[in-house]
């Protein structure tokens, strides 16, 4: 069989796990607790053919198709009469994998790394697969073999932060996440916004504060870490602070543009009101109304809230000044 078809047909597997985020979506499929499932499966009345070339033509043609449950026995017959094969072995695991068979799919992914330990992607799987059955002590030593073969595979210090944020060993995870930030600096903002979340998670609000503060510092213009820390603060009630960030979050926006642009500031008023402290949003909003330096939505915002709080006069003034601001 050409290598090209081969090819063809494996990257129509599910896509190789090597992203922060992939472990958890190999985790999201249902493993079978009992892998005699799979075998009692292959046992049914298919007639298989008897060559293996055969059975793996036959497989990978209804892979292609994308009928993985009909592949399977296929796959699996030809695994089974060619068990060193890497060709077979990596179709048949990817299959399984597919439909949940996790196991099943560990039981072929071990040797194929044991054959193979200068193939980065066999390790990536297999790593994936641990982390996915929540083998995470197996993960982590497989990693270090890892590491010995690819010591300058900057991603798998950042894999093993979040197996050990899988592990709940969040002090270890936490330093391992801190130890990652000046080796990848492409990741920094992935980085702290786990490094934050971990720490809520943890209730160490405190922490928190802190890596949001020096999250900003680093990265500025990043939505998710502003968002985060001015939704961290408001849900504290820290609502002065929240609201320092978000004016320095509409400064970096406003430096740019002539046009005011207070969608920060809105964003923190609309989040202190959330948590029913309206008259604080609106002292907040005041002095910044008079200031001329809330747009338009943010202006209607503000007398919005004070008409929900029936200051009616007040609220009429705001709505008067708003609409003389912006006639159109």
């Amino acid at each position: 069989m050409s290598r090209s078809l081969i090819l063809l047909i494996t990257m129509s597997m599910l896509p190789l796990i090597l992203s922060p985020d992939s472990a958890s979506a190999v985790a999201t499929r249902t493993a079978v607790d009992d892998s005699l499932a799979v075998s009692g499966e292959l046992s049914g009345e298919l007639e298989l053919p008897h060559g293996v070339a055969t059975a793996y033509m036959i497989g990978s043609t209804l892979l292609q198709q994308g009928d993985t449950a009909g592949a399977l026995p296929y796959l699996a017959h030809a695994h089974r009469l060619s068990p060193t094969e890497d060709e077979f072995a990596v179709a048949y695991r990817d299959a399984l994998m597919s439909l949940g068979y996790l196991r099943e799919a560990l039981k072929i992914s071990r040797p194929l790394v044991d054959r193979n330990p200068d193939l980065y992607d066999e390790w990536m799987q297999h790593l994936s697969l641990l982390v996915a059955l929540e083998r995470y002590d197996e993960a982590l030593s497989t990693m270090d073999s890892c590491r010995a073969q690819y010591p300058d595979s900057l991603h798998l210090g950042l894999m093993r932060a979040e197996i050990l944020l899988r592990a709940q060993d969040w002090d270890a995870s936490l330093e391992a996440y801190r130890e990652m930030l000046p080796i990848l600096p492409e990741e920094r903002e992935h980085i702290y916004l786990a490094m934050a979340e971990m720490s809520i998670h943890i209730q160490r609000h405190d922490q928190a504060t802190l890596i949001w503060s020096e999250s900003l510092s680093a990265l500025p213009e990043s939505r998710p870490l502003r968002l985060g820390a001015i939704q961290h603060l408001a849900s504290r009630g820290e609502d002065v602070q929240a609201m320092s960030v978000a004016v320095v979050g509409d400064s970096l926006v406003t430096d740019e543009s002539e046009d005011i642009d207070s969608s920060w500031v809105r964003t923190a008023a609309g989040l202190i009101s959330g948590e029913g402290r309206d008259a604080v949003a609106i002292k907040l909003l005041a002095p910044r109304f008079s200031q001329s330096t809330l747009d338009m939505e943010t202006s209607l915002l503000y007398g919005r809230l004070v008409a929900g709080l029936e200051r009616w006069k007040e609220a009429i003034s705001i709505a008067t000044t708003t609409s003389e601001r912006w006639p159109a």
